[in-house]
């Protein structure tokens, strides 16, 4: 894990449990869904269905010559409706000043913007 990713963990607790992960951040950014399947380029939104019960842990990373999370918003990072997984919750995010935003002292617009409006996340990092 790079020190820039974003670390999601999801607890399922039966079979076909799903968890929907939108296009919340602008900038290039690849799903690895922590099940042993295919890491995904994140280009719109992508649901996961898990095939049993346990806990995984979805990474976002940036790809490309991004350095840091850029937002566009407008959008739920992990939408409810989509969502069947008993409990996501953020697990690891970096620094707000080193890696998201224009620049340390500027996180830009849509900074947290609708991040968790109707969603399924339970807790984030302290």
């Amino acid at each position: 894990m790079a020190v820039s990713d974003i670390q999601l963990t999801v607890i399922t607790t039966g079979a076909n449990q799903t968890v929907t992960v939108n296009r919340y951040f602008s900038n290039a950014h690849t799903i690895n869904w922590g099940d042993g399947s295919p890491t995904v380029n994140h280009t719109a939104g992508a649901t996961k269905t898990y095939t049993g019960a346990g806990t995984y842990t979805i990474t976002l990373a940036l790809t490309g010559s991004a350095t840091r999370w850029t937002f566009h918003g407008g959008m739920t990072l992990v939408p409810k409706i989509w969502t069947t997984a008993s409990n996501v919750y953020v697990s690891y995010m970096p620094a707000l000043s080193d890696y998201f935003g224009n620049n340390a002292t500027n996180v830009g617009n849509n900074f947290f913007f609708g991040f968790n409006a109707n969603g399924s996340l339970t807790s984030l990092p302290s």
